[in-house]
Parts: C-alpha cells; structure tokens; sequence
C-alpha cells in the first residue's frame, strides 16, 4: 500500500524516477500501473498530480533539470501519454515556467560562486606575493632594530647604569568567530555532476533547448494538444514562456 506522503516523498526527492521517466517513460508509466492503492486512482496518476502538485520542492539545478525533461518528455509521448495528463494540462505549463524560474537564479547563484572562488584564488596568489615581500621588510626591520637595542644598551653601560631591550611580535588577535555556513543557496544541495549536467561532455543535455524542441514539435504534430496545454497561461506567464523559448 503507498501512501500519499509516501508518494510525496518519492516525486520530491528521489530523482531516480525523475531520470526513469526521461530515458525510458513508457515502462516506467507501466511499472506504476501495475501497483496497487486502495482507491480507484491509478496510481500514475496519482503520482503524476502529487509531482505537479510538489513542484516548487525540487531545488537547485540537477533536480529542476531532470524535472524539466520528465515534464516534457511526459506530455510530447503522443497517444502513449496518461490520460491524466488531459486532466492536469492546466498546470503543466505553470509548473514548467516555475522549474526554469527557479534554474534561472540557480545558474546565476552558480555563477556568482565560480566567480567569487576565482576572486579568492587570485586574493590568495596576491596575498602569497605580498606575504614573501613582507618577510624580507620584517627580517630587514628586525635586524636593525636587534642593532638599535644592542646600541641602547652599549650606551646606557657606558653612563653607569643597565638598560634591557627586548623586541617583541605585535601579533594580531585571532577571530573566533566564523561564518555560518547554514544559509542554503540554490546550488548547495548540488556536491555532485551526472553525464547530463556536465557541459564538456556529449551527454549533457540543455533543458532549454529540449524544452524548445518538443513545443516546437508539438504545435506542429499534435497541434490540438498542444492548444491544450497553453490555453490556460495569463499573459504574465504567456511573456514567461516566450522568454523561456527565446533564451
């Protein structure tokens, strides 16, 4: 028996049936068939409306990726598609404009790291420089400042009476305190790369353009599903999705 939270756990976070639904959806769509639930739903179906209905859970950029081409590899499977899919069509662009909402500030928190890690690494060789200019100051500085002491003490025996000179470190006082590294942005899930996020490699896949090829496909080939699928969006998302299309 799955249950409902069951079921939101398995759409939300385990992306394996995210990637199952992308490289082969038609078994996948069979496998769900063939469990069972108490009630008359299918239980693609109902696995299909929980995903929908737990799109804005899905962070950072694998996960909103895989999302993405589940998405639209569900709704370009022509008769082959659920015929739950009618029934949500709604939603389905909505939930899509809200997936590449969020990989938009996800590529730019991504971007904003690499270049604060190549300012870090440039900070790091500059204070190396500096730091080995520093030390030959410092030796020079102490050498003559051991002379200045050694002088002072000469002198002060000389007019009868004992000086001591020491030279010591002016050490700066350590921080104790650190940074929280609790605040999540949209890449910190992310410690990983798989062959369709790697952008040297052939596999990677561009959800963007994916997403472009099968709309394109569709208003051609299956022109009265895909009136369908965007009769529903107001004209702030009409201007979302043609700016999806053109990025």
């Amino acid at each position: 028996e799955v249950q409902s939270s069951e079921l939101r756990t398995m759409v939300a976070y385990r992306v394996g049936y995210w990637a199952a639904l992308y490289y082969n959806p038609q078994l996948l769509l069979t496998i769900l068939e063939k469990m069972s639930q108490p009630s008359n739903e299918s239980i693609s179906s109902h696995f299909i409306k929980q995903w929908l209905h737990d799109t804005d859970c899905f962070l950072g950029i694998h996960d909103r990726k895989l999302c993405v081409l589940g998405l639209c590899t569900l709704i370009s499977l022509g008769d082959a598609k659920p015929p739950v899919l009618s029934e949500v069509a709604g939603k389905i662009i909505p939930n899509l404009i809200l997936l590449f909402d969020g990989l938009k500030r996800a590529y730019e928190s991504r971007a904003q790291e690499e270049e604060d890690e190549e300012e870090e690494e440039d900070e790091d060789d500059c204070e190396e420089a500096l730091s080995s200019d520093e030390d030959e100051v410092d030796e020079f500085a102490s050498n003559y400042l051991e002379q200045i002491a050694e002088i002072s003490k000469t002198k002060a025996a000389e007019a009868g009476f004992e000086m001591k000179a020491e030279i010591k470190d002016d050490e700066d006082s350590d921080d104790d305190e650190e940074e929280s590294v609790d605040d999540l942005n949209e890449t910190a899930l992310e410690g990983f790369t798989t062959p369709i996020d790697d952008e040297e490699e052939d596999s990677a896949i561009d959800e963007y353009v994916y997403f472009q090829e099968v709309f394109s496909a569709l208003s051609s080939q299956d022109p009265a599903w895909y009136a369908l699928l965007t009769s529903g969006p107001h004209t702030d998302q009409t201007k979302a999705l043609q700016e999806i299309v053109v990025t």
